[in-house]
């Protein structure tokens, strides 16, 4: 992780500069930006990707590219959500939101919309895309993305939509 230009003046690998709290039931949750893919990896593996185990070298190259933040949902110090932004420019966008993920028990309580927001808060007057699947377009719609695409399948994920939200 480090400075890179394609995400406009400011951007740091520091900790969010406005750290979001939010009570979820009695529970309340932040969002940090992170770089320890040991945090990250298992969140992502088990909500994403359920009947596979963690396979580290599938996204070590993306994971660990000097452009690429990560933001994790905490409770207290527990880690329960994450997402990724990436630079990949394409469909008019400079960047690319992937590997949303939130433990099934914290679902539904905002971490999707923190964790999405704070993707759009870094980005600042960047376009960004994502493949979103199904049970998420509602949250993405929510927050100005608009679909691009005819609904697809990706193998052995299932259907997606290609969304983008240019500012």
């Amino acid at each position: 992780m480090g400075t890179g230009d394609a995400f406009g003046a400011g951007f740091t690998r520091s900790i969010l500069p406005r750290t979001t709290n939010r009570n979820v039931g009695r529970q309340s949750f932040e969002i940090r930006e992170s770089a320890d893919l040991d945090l990250i990896l298992p969140i992502r593996w088990r909500n994403l990707y359920p009947e596979k185990p963690v396979d580290i070298e599938s996204s070590r190259e993306v994971d660990e590219a000097t452009d690429t933040i990560h933001f994790v949902a905490f409770a207290a110090d527990t880690p329960f959500g994450c997402v990724s932004l990436l630079n990949e420019p394409v469909h008019e966008c400079e960047l690319r939101i992937r590997w949303l993920a939130v433990d099934e028990n914290q679902r539904r309580n905002g971490t999707g919309n923190k964790l999405v927001n704070a993707c759009l808060q870094k980005a600042q007057d960047l376009g960004i895309w994502c493949n979103v699947r199904l049970q998420a377009v509602k949250l993405y719609e929510h927050l100005g993305f608009v679909k691009i695409s005819e609904l697809f399948e990706l193998p052995e994920i299932g259907p997606h939509f290609l969304m983008r939200h240019i500012p």
